[in-house]
């Protein structure tokens, strides 16, 4: 299925968990928890089980050890958490989650159970009526979560990044919500910096890393549009919340 964007056609992002898959993926949770080296074990199922590069960048994008994934979801907080606290909004990194979510392509949970979309295996981020529709879902709902103050930051190395800077301020303007807006040539770098001061919106790996507090906007969004679409690895590997903050097996 293509969606029309444009004068270009954007082809949904589509992948059907099979049984070689999913074997490959047992395979890649059970080697990173045993300590070995991410990468390697990255490519050594992908040559046994002779994945795509969709596939690849599937377990690349989702799959990390338990002591990480605790980690990671001790820093999640609940949407009610959110209210009359300041959110900093990484940008296009959430507004692209939600565009997927939109086009209905597949999106995954993975076992830090963190929702990513999987668009860079297929398509650089630019700016269109698509985005702005997802910056209209974004808002919409953060009209409704009632946080005190946002702050997006956005790549100032994207084409028409300014555009959508102005947009994010206009319509915010409109809605109600306090917004402020930054162009960063390095916005994860901006984001780390002023982790401590915000709860931070973002499913890149390094930020969740290296800040407080999480909260998942682009997934909660992407659940409302398109919860069919998410294929939900962490229940996959039978990841409940007791295995999680209980076992470790890399230690």
């Amino acid at each position: 299925m293509s969606v029309n964007c444009g004068n270009k056609n954007f082809k949904r992002i589509s992948l059907a968990l099979t049984e070689n898959t999913i074997l490959a993926i047992e395979d890649f949770f059970y080697l990173i928890n045993r300590g070995y080296k991410r990468n390697r074990s990255l490519d050594f199922v992908t040559a046994r089980y002779k994945l795509g590069r969709l596939e690849r960048f599937l377990l690349y994008r989702s799959i990390f050890d338990y002591k990480t994934s605790r980690i990671r979801r001790k820093k999640m907080v609940d949407h009610r958490e959110i209210r009359n606290k300041e959110l900093l909004i990484d940008g296009f990194n959430v507004l692209s989650t939600i565009q997927s979510s939109l086009f209905r392509d597949v999106l995954v949970r993975g076992t830090d159970k963190i929702v990513r979309d999987l668009a860079a295996y297929s398509r650089k981020i630019k700016v269109s009526k698509y985005l702005l529709t997802s910056l209209l879902c974004l808002l919409s709902y953060i009209s409704k979560v009632s946080p005190r103050r946002i702050l997006i930051v956005f790549d100032s190395q994207v084409s028409r990044s300014s555009s959508i800077l102005f947009f994010a301020k206009y319509f915010s303007e409109k809605m109600g919500i306090v917004c402020e807006g930054r162009l960063e040539q390095k916005t994860d770098k901006y984001i780390i910096d002023h982790g401590k001061d915000y709860i931070i919106a973002s499913s890149d790996s390094v930020i969740i890393d290296n800040v407080p507090l999480i909260f998942d906007l682009g997934g909660k969004i992407a659940e409302i549009i398109s919860m069919e679409s998410i294929i939900d690895l962490s229940e996959l590997l039978e990841m409940d919340e007791r295995c999680c903050y209980e076992k470790d097996l890399s230690s």
